[in-house]
């Protein structure tokens, strides 16, 4: 059975899956898109407004999906048990 724990993020305390913490740039494809530049005014609007909302409401909304995505890194797969 998950375990659930709190801890600050943002200035704020939140609830996230034990297992799942700090894992959420590894799923999310922002932090692999060559359209990502967080702090600057070129970093795609779609990621500013996701931001905008997580900070807003307390969330981590990894990207699963996203037509503006454009690899950084190439399509190599990678895999990570988070049960």
């Amino acid at each position: 059975m998950p375990r659930f724990v709190q801890y600050e993020h943002h200035g704020e305390v939140v609830w996230v899956r034990e297992a799942l913490k700090g894992h959420h740039r590894f799923f999310c494809l922002c932090h692999k898109c060559k359209r990502f530049h967080p702090g600057e005014k070129t970093n795609c609007p779609t990621a500013e407004h996701v931001f905008s909302l997580c900070k807003a409401y307390g969330l981590v909304t990894p990207v699963w999906e996203c037509r503006a995505f454009q690899s950084a890194e190439g399509n190599r797969k990678e895999s990570l048990d988070f049960s």
